[in-house]
């Protein structure tokens, strides 16, 4: 009996060895399976989490590149990562090494911009782009996509998801501690361990207080609850995959939740939806801004035509069946409005723009979401246009002179009544024309030369000449000036004009010229017969001298002669010039010298006579 006992206690020993290395190893088992079954589930959830907010990144920078460049002084760019950072400030994270981390290149080292568990980025520093270190943020960088496990820019060892953002050239990486992600799985084989250890411990201890049959009994009841246990086991398991699965998934909703929330906050557009009732189900905080709402509670459920499309600009009631928007809910399809206004909570209006699009669930709509703008700034400017354009097409009709606006290549664009006057043609006949058509060949390289060096470079011509074309065929003289005008980018739009018609004043210059010449011919006329009657004089004074005996009268006489003569050469000069206001002095001083030579031929002989005179020229008066 002993024997047996004894035997019976080796098999029980033995039982327990056994099933002791059995639930060792099963727990090892389902400690690894939970742990690879959870790792995997963290690579899928890193990977679309990184590759999530890689793409709302890029939709965000999308839109601020659109709407927002001078929104903050950094453009586009600046606005865009000011939005994520503010994001992710309200972000607690997950467990306790788990890190969302935003980098770029620069100068071949990664730099950190953002990481929501560092308050002060500057305290990670730049990793070389060749290190060991930052492998997932270096991937990201060199445009890849994926899940690593790799170190970190500390050196510890990680899961990681990094996703590369295109439009902004960042790389984005979610990261945890492999350490921190077996640390529950380490602790839970060890509990486990503890606690078959306990449980076999009693079992033993059992087996040598009671009595053969009670082991009986219980080795019969450990088959049931082995049997039982491994049932329970399995469904337990199948319970915590299911657990496991809904949680995962419960998160990611939350998550997107909360993205898609940030990024209908962070819209200038105003945004709302509807239910098949016309009823308010979602509104973001533009349209709450716009509409003057403190809180969304005060408009969600509520009839959304009656609180901000109910009356028109002019007063009159707007009825549900003419709105826009509930024809769009009700027709299944779109509609675009520009030309409505939307009420305040204060009871004052404003001009929108907006678009009505059905939400449409299994073929079924199941209501519709608006987006509107703002455009009270918009109508005032296109007012104030229309306004200035009747003011300068007023101004331009009122013209005396003509008015021509050309293309670059010379087709005309526009022109006022008084250049079509000019011209003769009817508006059809000059749209057809360009104005090289209207200019006679001998103006075409000038008037290309001043295009080139002159309205192109400077923006402007100075006033110049030229001749048109008139229908009949006359050639008529014109004076005009010219302008550019450029786009936004600086680049050269179109040109446009003064022209002023300079026949009258060219016939005038003419007559002008005529009587000038005419008058010319007069006073040379006059400046000939001066000199002759001085000449006649000047003969007179000879012949008296000649019938004097004295010497002193002949003397005076001689200078008195050569007085006469030399006003009569000032004439003499006058008349044979072109210049009929100034004397040649230079030429004056030499002819004088030479008749006073030859007045006073008994000493010139003993007289060198050496004038040096540049070119003088003397008024009139003067001379």
């Amino acid at each position: 009996m002993e024997k047996l006992e004894s035997a019976g206690r080796k098999n029980f020993l033995f039982l327990v060895a056994v099933m002791t290395g059995v639930a060792i190893a099963v727990g090892a088992a389902v400690v690894t399976l939970l742990y690879h079954s959870a790792f995997e589930e963290a690579k899928g959830r890193f990977f679309l989490t990184a590759a999530s907010q890689a793409r709302l990144l890029e939709a965000v920078a999308r839109f601020d590149r659109q709407y927002s460049r001078k929104a903050l002084p950094g453009g586009a760019w600046s606005a865009t990562f000011t939005q994520l950072k503010d994001a992710h400030e309200q972000i607690k994270g997950f467990g306790k090494t788990g890190e969302f981390l935003v980098g770029h290149l620069v100068d071949g080292n990664i730099v950190y911009l953002l990481s929501h568990r560092t308050q002060d980025i500057s305290t990670i520093p730049p990793v070389p782009m060749d290190s060991n270190l930052a492998m997932p943020m270096r991937f990201a960088l060199q445009g890849k996509n994926g899940t690593i496990i790799a170190d970190d820019y500390q050196g510890h060892k990680v899961l990681a998801a990094y996703h590369h953002v295109d439009i902004l050239d960042l790389g984005i990486v979610v990261k945890i501690d492999l350490a921190e992600m077996r640390a529950p799985f380490i602790k839970a084989a060890l509990l486990a361990a503890i606690v078959a250890a306990f449980v076999f411990g009693i079992g033993i201890f059992l087996f040598f207080k009671f009595s053969r049959p009670i082991l009986t009994e219980i080795e019969q009841q450990n088959r049931k609850l082995l049997t039982n246990e491994s049932t329970i086991k399995n469904i337990y398991l199948s319970l915590q995959e299911h657990t496991l699965e809904l949680e995962a998934a419960n998160a990611l909703l939350r998550q997107k939740d909360e993205e898609m929330r940030l990024l209908l906050n962070s819209t200038s557009e105003a945004i709302y939806s509807l239910d098949l009732m016309g009823n308010c189900t979602m509104v973001n905080a533009a349209c709450l801004r716009m509409i003057g709402v403190n809180d969304e509670s005060e408009i969600i459920g509520k009839n959304m035509h009656g609180l901000i499309h109910h009356t028109t600009a002019a007063g009159e009631r707007y009825r549900e069946n003419q709105c826009p928007v509930l024809k769009a809910l009700h027709a299944d399809k779109g509609c675009h409005v520009d030309d409505e206004f939307f009420w305040r909570a204060d009871g004052t209006c404003f001009a929108v723009e907006y678009w009505s699009f059905p939400i449409i669930k299994e073929k079924k709509t199941i209501g519709v979401v608006v987006t509107f703008l703002d455009i009270s700034e918009r109508k005032q400017a296109e007012a104030d246009l229309r306004a200035a354009e009747k003011n300068f097409r007023q101004l331009r009709e009122s013209l005396s002179d003509g008015y021509v606006s050309v293309s670059m290549k010379g087709e005309i664009i526009d022109f006022n009544a008084a250049y079509m006057n000019m011209l003769d043609y009817n508006e059809d006949e000059i749209r057809s024309l360009t104005y090289q058509q209207l200019t006679p060949s001998k103006w075409h390289a000038m008037e290309s030369e001043i295009v080139e060096k002159q309205i192109l470079a400077w923006g402007y011509s100075d006033i110049y000449e030229k001749e048109y074309i008139r229908k009949d065929g006359a050639t008529i003289p014109i004076e005009l000036r010219v302008f550019l005008a450029r786009d936004d980018q600086g680049n050269p739009l179109h040109m446009w004009g003064i022209i002023s018609d300079i026949s009258a004043r060219k016939k005038a210059e003419k007559r002008l010229r005529d009587s000038l010449a005419e008058k010319e011919v007069l006073l040379k006329e006059i400046h000939h017969r001066v000199k002759n009657n001085m000449q006649i004089i000047s003969s007179l004074l000879y012949l008296q001298g000649k019938n004097s005996d004295s010497a002193e009268v002949q003397a005076l006489v001689i200078d008195s002669m050569n007085r006469v003569r030399s006003m009569a050469m000032i004439h003499e000069k006058l008349y044979r010039s072109e210049d009929l206001a100034h004397i040649d002095f230079s030429d004056y001083i030499h002819s004088l010298g030479q008749q006073i030579m030859q007045a006073h031929l008994q000493v010139a002989h003993r007289v060198t006579l050496d004038i040096q005179a540049d070119n003088i020229f003397l008024p009139l008066d003067s001379a």
